[in-house]
């Protein structure tokens, strides 16, 4: 797309592009109440992250609370290419 080729060559070396709210698509995957159907969108997310060339996601979760563990054990085995993840709580 037109808009990340942009800013990959405007990028300096101190700059990281970081994927928007929770990868492929706006979710709360702390919700997710099948463990399977996580893990297949993580690896989606992951499968995009790659083509894009982003290394950091931000999750987005509830206001009152940290990721779920199974949520961060999803995208440690099923997105190996991410450097990390950070987390923001809406609400």
């Amino acid at each position: 797309p037109g808009v990340l080729n942009y800013l990959y060559n405007t990028a300096t070396p101190n700059d990281e592009l970081i994927s928007g709210p929770t990868g492929i698509g706006y979710t709360y995957p702390n919700y997710w109440g099948n463990q399977t159907y996580l893990n297949n969108y993580v690896a989606l997310t992951n499968d995009y992250m790659n083509r894009a060339g982003l290394r950091v996601l931000t999750v987005w979760n509830q206001i009152n609370g940290a990721t779920n563990a199974n949520v961060g054990n999803s995208f440690a085995q099923y997105a190996p290419s991410l450097y990390g993840l950070t987390a923001q709580n809406a609400g």
